[in-house]
């Protein structure tokens, strides 16, 4: 987790502070108060259900990259085994899908995947083979669809399927787009449709691939470090879909206009300049989560996460309870949001840290994680989390 916090850091250490016009008749408003107090676990979540996950030499946990829960099964990317894991809701392993290979239905290196909502297949992307590997929800192998890019993330649309680039080299890609390009639109069997430079489209875009995505159906939201706003690509065009008023640490422009003039590469003092804001303002997202209900905006920088109900128009902002303010480790790795649930795994050591560190745990909530510490000692698989926000 450590080696991956770093690349997050260094990955989102440059932004550019050029201000473009922007679909803005199309954005909705969320205002966030920055709140001082010190909320319990309680305060947030009424209640919690834990699912510890079976552990055999089939199914031995390394490295977790993604997470869904989807008709009572949880499925599970882990990026180290190269595998998509399957467990039900009690914990117990069913099945791998599809295998390590170069043949059909298998890939080199799974690096995303969703669940079609136009077909119910779960469709996995191999980075490496540049294809969308489809099988059914059991497992059973469907067909390829080959993208022919280098892709970080692909997903649907109306008509076909989105792709994120992470700046990697693309053939018909000259070396100036090289720098801004960062969606592809393909139509439904792989082949490209066109793309969408952002530098032309959005505020604040940077030049260090520096988006976060979430998955919604038929089109991606995103966001950008120290630029919380909220963007949407849908149908092949990019919008603000909500702009964001928070009142919580927020580089003054002045540094913005610093940090978006650096040129890469980084020298040494432009590095520790970039380590000093980015530990200093707590605007600098690396989580965004969001669902139909709710929105989720964490940062290790002041340990601060909030969480948005885009129904009743309210935020809840609080530090700690997912964040070690001593460590900047988190405690609770959040996934994704299903329905008011918001679904986390964490591991042994990441229970003993909150126990250890976080003040902020009632005597009940303490009660029942020593009991889970007490239960995980020989099981090195993490646990899963259901965490039911309060309304």
């Amino acid at each position: 987790m450590a080696l991956r916090f770093t690349m997050l850091v260094l990955a989102f250490a440059i932004i550019s502070c050029n201000k473009k016009e922007t679909k803005e008749n199309v954005a909705g408003s969320i205002k966030i108060t920055f709140n001082t107090a010190n909320l319990l676990y309680e305060d947030v979540f009424k209640k919690t259900l834990i699912i510890p996950l079976e552990t055999n030499s089939n199914c031995l946990i390394s490295k977790i990259s993604q997470m869904k829960i989807y008709k009572n099964k949880i499925f599970i990317l882990d990026i180290n085994l190269n595998a998509l894991l399957v467990f039900n809701m009690e914990g117990r392993f069913l099945n791998r899908i599809g295998s390590v290979g170069k043949g059909p239905g298998e890939y080199i290196r799974p690096r995303y995947f969703f669940i079609s909502e136009k077909d119910g297949l779960v469709k996995v992307f191999d980075a490496p083979m540049k294809k969308l590997i489809c099988f059914d929800i059991e497992g059973k192998y469907n067909k390829d669809i080959t993208v022919d890019k280098y892709l970080s993330n692909v997903g649907e649309t109306n008509s076909g399927y989105w792709g994120y680039c992470a700046d990697r080299i693309n053939d018909g890609i000259n070396s100036k787009q090289q720098r801004t390009l960062k969606f592809f639109i393909f139509d439904s069997e792989g082949q490209l449709k066109g793309h969408i430079s952002g530098r032309e489209n959005i505020d604040n875009i940077n030049l260090s691939n520096a988006y976060i995505l979430n998955d919604m159906g038929e089109s991606v939201s995103f966001v950008e470090p120290f630029s919380p706003d909220i963007y949407y690509l849908k149908n092949g065009e990019i919008s603000v879909k909500y702009k964001i008023d928070y009142s919580g640490f927020s580089p003054p422009q002045s540094v913005l206009s610093k940090v978006g003039n650096m040129k890469a590469p980084i020298s040494k003092m432009g590095m520790e300049f970039l380590n000093t804001i980015t530990y200093e303002y707590a605007s600098f997202f690396i989580n965004f989560l969001e669902n139909e209900n709710w929105i989720l905006l964490s940062t290790p920088f002041k340990t601060r996460t909030i969480i948005y109900n885009k129904i009743e128009k309210k935020s809840t902002e609080f530090s700690n309870i997912f964040w070690s303010n001593k460590e900047r480790k988190p405690y609770f790795y959040p996934c994704c949001i299903e329905d008011d649930n918001l679904i986390c795994y964490a591991g042994y050591d990441d229970i003993k840290r909150e126990l250890s560190i976080n003040n902020q745990i009632s005597i009940g909530r303490k009660k029942k994680l020593e009991s889970l510490v007490a239960e995980m000692k020989n099981n090195d698989n993490p646990v899963v989390l259901i965490c039911t926000m309060n309304d």
